[in-house]
């Protein structure tokens, strides 16, 4: 959805995580990172108050779940590109897809892990769903997996061919997943991925490895 930020003239864009409900959500969810200086930030952490009224439009985009398939689906997030990801298995486990699915989920530190024990507990109530998140470096109260989105599944998996994967994240981590997924054998007809750009990345031109260019 596209977020109007208020006498500014400009628009920010922020994927929906919340799931889609046949009779309509009443509230939507999204993951907006705190980045210094940025448009969106300012607004949110600092203008923005309970009942103030927000202009949006949406939905766009075309990185949703296709259900038409019964393979199983490998979801690779990186920080707030969970987003879109939290959505996509809300409505997968509500829809009663049985095949096996993986949530990789990596974070830079500690600190910056969310929606851990939202995870777990539907990993616990579902019994295809497995929940694997990452950070960055080993940390001091960290018992989970270690290093970057791309090596941690090239650790779980060596090959990938009969998956799905759905990609989302900032353009390094995104390039380097289809990277090692491409290695395993996983090509473009079978991988959907959403960059998630910066205004840093916009001016600067962004990714440049571009391998997987569709969502």
């Amino acid at each position: 959805m596209q977020l109007e930020i208020p006498e500014t003239g400009q628009n920010r864009a922020f994927s929906i995580a919340s799931g889609p409900e046949a009779d309509g959500n009443e509230e939507i969810e999204l993951h907006i990172r705190k980045v210094p200086g940025g448009l969106a930030s300012k607004y949110v952490f600092e203008d923005l108050k309970p009942k103030d009224k927000l202009k949006f439009a949406g939905p766009f985009g075309r990185f949703v779940l296709r259900k038409h398939f019964d393979n199983p689906i490998l979801f690779l997030a990186g920080g707030t590109g969970l987003a879109p990801i939290k959505s996509m298995i809300i409505d997968a486990l509500n829809s009663g897809l049985k095949q096996e699915i993986y949530l990789f989920h990596g974070s830079r530190s500690l600190k910056h892990v969310y929606d851990f024990e939202f995870f777990k507990e539907i990993e616990g109530k579902f019994a295809n769903f497995y929940y694997i998140p990452s950070i960055d470096n080993p940390e001091e109260g960290w018992t989970g997996e270690t290093g970057f989105v791309h090596e941690v599944v090239g650790k779980r998996f060596q090959k990938f061919e009969g998956f799905k994967a759905y990609v989302s994240g900032p353009p390094p981590m995104v390039d380097a997943c289809i990277k090692t997924l491409m290695k395993g054998r996983l090509f473009a007809e079978d991988i959907y991925i959403e960059r998630f750009f910066t205004e840093k990345d916009r001016i600067t031109g962004g990714s440049k490895v571009g391998i997987v260019s569709r969502i």
